[in-house]
């Protein structure tokens, strides 16, 4: 298979728009025919699927953004590229933010994929069984900020796989099923895996699915991480489960959500009233009967925050600290 070369490409790009618009249909009706037929033989780009994309993704770019045709677009080429063999489809699960699809040209597959981990790539392949490789960034641990947690899934409890993050002293036993496997720093990218090559596939929506449902909370990296903390504050050493996971969480929102009215009557997150948040690690500290109750913690931030709030209006109202 070839690209397009320039002079190839410019026979088209330097054209009025009209004329690239006439191309980009009798292009994507070609593409629609040859899959229909079963065959590339009809593809105006020499009957080679990847330059008849190439080509294709060239004029759409070449529109400006007011006049993007409505009838395809990006993603719509992207979808004919897999469909004729071209690209892979895959989901990309973003530090911070949703998943979202992602399309995998296979001439080009190396440079994208690092360009989607931000860096050198490795594979992590825990969830094999379900068909599905997870992509990352090789340093991510050391340069990237944690992103989702990966839990234990039946397939990984039946073959026995060991938590990453088994404490100290803790017996090196098999992981079960929702356990915290590992946490993955930096952006992750799942795909397919053919196994008859050894080569990246295209995720199925069944597998595209089972990935979302693993790695799709935005924030499960941090709360693991988080959970780790509080955990080893209190000196335990067993593996945390998402329901460990899922409790912090709740704080965190907290922290984040619940609004504290300062003195001149304005509402401002928790989380940027520092002096609040360190008196309340002190005090999980010093409550030997805390325990290992981690979803009491949201309760605890209230009365915390609660408390804040009630002193200022005393103060407002001449009833602080000297008046008593």
């Amino acid at each position: 298979m070839a690209q397009p070369t320039q002079a190839e490409l410019d026979s088209i790009l330097n054209t009025d728009i009209t004329y690239r618009y006439q191309m980009l249909s009798r292009m994507k009706a070609d593409c629609e025919y040859a899959l229909k037929a079963g065959s590339m033989r009809h593809l105006w780009a020499e009957n080679d699927p990847e330059k008849q994309i190439a080509c294709m993704r060239a004029i759409w770019e070449s529109f400006p953004d007011d006049a993007k045709p409505e009838w395809i677009g990006k993603e719509e080429i992207d979808q004919l590229a897999v469909q004729m063999g071209v690209a892979v489809r895959g989901v990309v699960f973003p530090v911070g933010e949703e998943p979202r699809t992602v399309y995998i040209d296979l001439n080009n597959s190396l440079e994208q994929m690092q360009m989607a981990v931000q860096g050198h790539i490795e594979n992590v392949n825990v969830l094999r069984d379900e068909g599905i490789d997870l992509w990352v960034n090789d340093e991510g641990m050391f340069t990237g900020e944690p992103n989702r947690a990966l839990f234990t899934t039946e397939s990984m409890a039946k073959v026995e796989y060991i938590s990453q993050f088994s404490q100290p002293g803790a017996p090196m036993d098999a992981a079960k099923e929702n356990d915290l496997h590992s946490v993955l720093f930096g952006n992750v990218v799942a795909l397919g895996f053919d196994e008859a090559n050894g080569e990246i596939a295209s995720l199925t929506d069944e597998q595209a699915s089972f990935a979302i449902k693993q790695l799709g909370d935005k924030d499960s990296g941090r709360n693991a991480i988080d959970t780790l903390n509080v955990m080893r504050s209190f000196g335990e050493n067993q593996t945390p489960t998402r329901s460990d996971v899922e409790a912090i969480a709740a704080v965190n929102r907290e922290f984040a959500d619940y609004a504290v009215e300062d003195a001149e009557g304005f509402s401002t997150p928790m989380s940027e009233h520092p002096e609040l948040l360190e008196d309340f690690e002190q005090d999980l500290e010093d409550n030997e009967d805390f325990g290992y109750d981690l979803s009491s913690m949201a309760s605890d931030t209230r009365d915390a925050a609660s408390h804040e709030s009630d002193s200022r209006d005393m103060q407002d109202l001449g009833l602080g600290d000297d008046a008593r």
